[in-house]
């Protein structure tokens, strides 16, 4: 199956993905009001942050290692066991340190919120890690199913929370459980496919692994800095209902997202099988230029309905979302080439490009937020959101044109083989 046709089997199951998520974020902001609402995007913001902050870079190092490197599966997934134990321990110190001399006021006890916090973090590094070998074995019906058995999971954990009493406490508790049972059912399901496995962890190709991968790791965590950052920021100097009022404005940037995080996540598997750099430009540079045009068609329609979305479907409390969310999601067009320039500069181990891109998106954006903060609030930090994005993206284009020689018109504007592209997958959807 080529790539194309992986992907958009991908980018369906995606769009089930991002339309349940949708769902669970609509559910949350109904249910548990502006101020709990506030409290739960504070919490998951802080879960996703902690997870990429430890897990190291070893997803994609994982995809790399299995192709570019045609290191054994057997090591590659025994590694990955050893890494996720490590981590789980790590993890496990920082938050009973945590619990002793920081306190985390979400809402919710604080041995709960650390424990919870512990469970969550070390499911989504699970996940992340187990992913990265789904990939790099170019499992992508595996990938597809996943992604909407986590979804179907993260929806029925929303809907069990009118059983109990407590919202909050119930909406995250549950929410992590469905997280564990996700990461855990992934890592059997992809054992199941691959076995038989033997246990032949390697400490020299794990280092090796992690030389690689910490430069994605900072990279990545940088780049979600700079994008979950605002959030905690807001929530931080503004309270709980300034940061639910952000968090709906980012549930409709992050439906913007999942066309390039879906063609990314294909994207990498594919440059380092790909034999010859000017191919993997050429087709870097392709996949650029067709997921910004169908980015564009997405913002395009959200901007438009973004006042009707907001006000009859999260509910009218939330209307101040309405102006940061339009500031962000046109600020959401130049992080699209971040995210699928990022995989070509993974591919070829070149990701201090990205770094580059991405710490100076994060001292502009944050420069901003310092002066537009304090008289704006939250829509000051929707300001600085999208003038980093966009600083992102302009930085990632002229690095991927003085890298490559290519054009970075080629990056921008479809021609007429993409647009006969569209027009033969639209007419093989219709025929179906």
């Amino acid at each position: 199956m080529s790539f194309f046709r992986n992907t958009a089997v991908f980018m369906g199951s995606r769009t089930i993905y991002s339309l349940l998520v949708m769902l669970v974020g609509v559910l949350t902001a109904r249910w548990l009001g502006v101020d709990e609402r506030g409290h739960y995007a504070i919490f998951f913001a802080l879960t996703g942050l902690l997870s990429n902050a430890i897990n190291l870079g070893i997803a994609p190092s994982n995809t790399y290692f299995l192709n570019r490197e045609n290191q054994p599966l057997d090591v590659i997934f025994s590694n990955s066991a050893i890494f996720v134990l490590g981590v789980a321990v790590v993890l496990a110190t920082v938050c009973v340190g945590g619990a002793f001399f920081f306190p985390l006021s979400i809402g919710v006890g604080e041995d709960f919120a650390w424990g919870a916090l512990w469970l969550g973090g070390v499911s989504i590094v699970i996940d992340i890690v187990f992913s990265g070998i789904v990939l790099g074995r170019q499992l992508y019906w595996l990938q597809s199913i996943a992604v909407i058995v986590n979804a179907v999971l993260l929806l029925l954990a929303t809907l069990a929370i009118l059983l109990f009493d407590g919202m909050l406490v119930w909406a995250i508790g549950l929410r992590v459980v469905a997280l564990a049972i996700f990461a855990l059912g992934l890592m059997l399901a992809l054992w199941w496919q691959v076995r038989p496995l033997t246990f032949a962890p390697s400490l020299p190709v794990l280092r090796a692994q992690l030389g690689y991968g910490v430069k994605n790791w900072f990279q990545n965590l940088v780049g979600l800095v700079n994008y979950r950052g605002y959030l905690l920021g807001v929530g931080a100097f503004f309270g709980p209902a300034a940061a639910a009022y952000f968090s709906v404005a980012m549930l409709l940037v992050e439906a913007t997202r999942f066309v390039p995080e879906t063609v990314g996540t294909m994207l990498l598997p594919k440059l380092v099988s790909t034999e010859g750099r000017e191919a993997s430009a050429a087709f870097a540079a392709r996949t650029a230029r067709n997921t910004f045009f169908l980015a564009i068609l997405t913002v395009a329609v959200l901007l438009l309905i973004t006042p009707l979305l907001i006000v009859y479907v999260f509910g009218s409390d939330y209307e101040p979302s309405i102006v940061a969310a339009e500031i962000m999601l046109i600020g959401s067009l130049g992080g699209f080439f971040y995210q699928i320039l990022t995989r070509y500069f993974s591919s070829e181990a070149k990701q201090r490009y990205t770094i580059y891109s991405a710490l100076a998106s994060l001292a502009v954006g944050g420069l901003l937020a310092v002066a537009l903060v304090p008289t704006l609030g939250f829509s000051g930090a929707a300001i600085a959101f999208a003038c980093g994005q966009l600083l992102s993206g302009g930085l990632m284009l002229y690095f991927f044109n003085r890298v490559t020689g290519v054009p970075i018109r080629q990056c921008l504007v479809i021609d007429r083989t993409d647009l006969e592209f569209f027009g033969n997958l639209i007419r093989r959807v219709a025929r179906r």
